[in-house]
């Protein structure tokens, strides 16, 4: 399976509160801007029990005003035939972006498929049994929720657990961070990607797996930037729905992958072997699943 960042999921504000804390617009581009870092759940927003469904996860972008979002997918893929390679709520922002008033920004970087490989073949074994203990400790969390929503664990106890995972279990240039795609490079990458994009921004909000969060606040930080971790502005409103441009943006993605794995869509050995070993097709099935046939709710 695919190697991904274990996805995490306290403490609720009155939505009183969310209504008074929540940002508003800056009126003029900032020379420094202000960055935002909010997590999703990848296929977790498909499940009604996450009560973090992609219109929640739409009004909390919403209620963060930014100026540019910043997005998981690659820039060679976005638009084409590896596009729902990456996971289908960034598809969906690239969608609505412009009814939220912002540009989205396609800012992540994969390492190649082989290196990955190669190393968790090489990865030590005492690591990969802490991080399959790590995993199992997080999914019994998540299987007994006591919070309104999965994203006050993902923005709180989520961003700590993610921090000690690459921080400390997987550490900076070992095999086992190039078993996890490059993660520090990856990240670096992004933060680089999204900066590059950013002129003319006076607010940016990255929207990312909520794994990444510490690491692209430490590599921000390292180029002088403060970025805050999201608070909840949103009160989970149900799964809602989505415009049919973004199933018809789904359906193209998953025919796409289908092709792709048939042999019918030419792409290169290194794109087919990420392809084949992701559950990729699976998500966008089960996102059309979900919300196929609705429009949008405001």
């Amino acid at each position: 399976m695919e190697k991904l960042a274990v996805v995490f999921w306290l403490p609720l504000l009155s939505c009183c509160l969310f209504a008074q804390t929540a940002p508003t617009r800056p009126t003029t581009p900032a020379a420094n801007p202000e960055v935002i870092l909010l997590g999703t759940a990848h296929d977790l927003h498909f499940k009604a029990e996450s009560h973090y469904s992609l219109a929640d996860l739409r009004n909390e972008v919403e209620a963060l005003h930014p100026d540019l979002i910043c997005g998981e997918i690659t820039p060679e893929a976005y638009q084409g035939p590896m596009e729902g390679y990456f996971p289908p709520e960034a598809a969906f922002l690239a969608e609505v972006a412009p009814t939220l008033h912002a540009r989205f920004a396609a800012t992540d970087w994969r390492i190649a498929k082989a290196w990955q490989s190669r190393a968790e073949e090489m990865e030590p074994k005492e690591i990969k049994d802490k991080l399959e203990e790590l995993t199992k400790e997080t999914a019994k969390q998540m299987q007994s929720p006591t919070e309104p929503s999965l994203f006050d664990f993902l923005h709180t106890k989520g961003v700590a657990i993610a921090d000690y995972q690459f921080e400390q279990v997987v550490g900076e240039n070992t095999v086992s961070d190039i078993a996890m795609g490059g993660w520090h490079e990856r990240n670096r990458r992004i933060v680089e990607n999204c900066l590059d994009a950013a002129a003319g921004a006076g607010r940016i909000v990255f929207v990312y797996g909520t794994g990444h969060i510490p690491q692209l606040q430490r590599q921000l930080a390292a180029r002088g930037i403060t970025a805050e971790i999201a608070s909840r502005h949103f009160v989970p409103a149900g799964m809602g729905s989505v415009p049919p441009s973004v199933i018809a943006r789904w359906q193209r993605n998953l025919d796409n992958l289908k092709r792709i794995l048939d042999g019918s869509l030419a792409v290169s050995h290194d794109s087919l072997d990420k392809v084949k070993d992701s559950h990729r097709v699976q998500d966008l099935e089960l996102a059309l699943k979900t919300y196929s046939g609705g429009a949008e709710k405001k």
